[in-house]
């Protein structure tokens, strides 16, 4: 009796998500398991656009920039504290406006020298740079092209890697491979890797999941060690109709160059 009651409200449950989802109450949820980006794109709803190189998003990031942290910034604040140095160069891959450097700024005293490339697609870098230079923040740079992080010390991905089809191979192309990657807020599972579709708020985008061992994998292939890893329960990860995929859950990863 209680797992037909349990099957059933996760059935309501279901059904009340994928109702929500093409709509404001929608935002951050998911629909749908798909094989490849193309297909999540074909089943979006046509009541927003797609993908997420749009003038509205960026105006949405100038009003995350004055917000304050999540929980799960603490990781990332903790191993930041400790690798951030003078001179240190680092590339914040889809950093939108540069949401990261101005939060974290309240929190982190930064070192002289410093430069913060922030990497995103052209739309949102035009409105960065248009912003650091009302902000007056000199070292915080932009550019629209992944191989800039070459020789960066750091790396930082957060809430970014989902929409790639895959770090590693875009890392493996650098002539020299960033000492530390620090990587939050990015969905994995335990079983089988795939793509969902997920309300963005002003656009509809589809986003990559991965198999955790699969993606943690990839990376210590390169030459790296995983040195810390954390989760966020906090953020909704359920895809209706879809409960084989209860592990599924946003993660937080610090790898360390073994040759660093």
């Amino acid at each position: 009796m209680t797992s037909l009651l349990d099957r059933s409200q996760l059935f309501l449950r279901s059904i009340l998500g994928y109702l929500r989802f093409p709509t404001q109450s929608g935002y951050a949820r998911y629909r749908g398991i798909f094989r490849t980006p193309e297909q999540a794109i074909a089943a979006a709803p046509k009541n927003r656009k797609i993908g997420y190189n749009h003038e509205e998003l960026a105006q949405e990031y100038h009003e995350q920039a004055a917000e304050g942290i999540g929980f799960y910034d603490y990781p990332m604040l903790f191993w930041m504290q400790k690798l951030l140095r003078e001179g240190t160069v680092l590339f914040d891959f889809g950093g939108n406006i540069g949401t990261h450097f101005y939060t974290y700024e309240k929190y982190l005293t930064y070192p002289s020298g410093l430069q913060w490339i922030v990497c995103e697609l052209p739309t949102i870098v035009a409105a960065g740079e248009d912003f650091a230079q009302q902000k007056k923040r000199s070292q915080l740079r932009f550019t629209d092209q992944f191989e800039k992080a070459d020789g960066a010390a750091i790396f930082m991905a957060s809430g970014s890697v989902q929409y790639v089809g895959s770090l590693a191979t875009d890392l493996a192309k650098l002539q020299r491979k960033p000492a530390h990657i620090l990587l939050n807020r990015f969905p994995l599972c335990e079983g089988n890797p795939f793509v969902t579709l997920q309300n963005g708020g002003l656009v509809f985008y589809p986003v990559y999941v991965f198999a955790k061992r699969d993606f943690v994998n990839s990376i210590l292939a390169l030459g790296y060690e995983l040195v810390d890893q954390w989760k966020d329960p906090g953020e909704p990860c359920a895809v209706p109709f879809h409960p084989e995929f209860k592990s599924l859950m946003f993660h937080g990863l610090y790898f360390k160059a073994i040759d660093s």
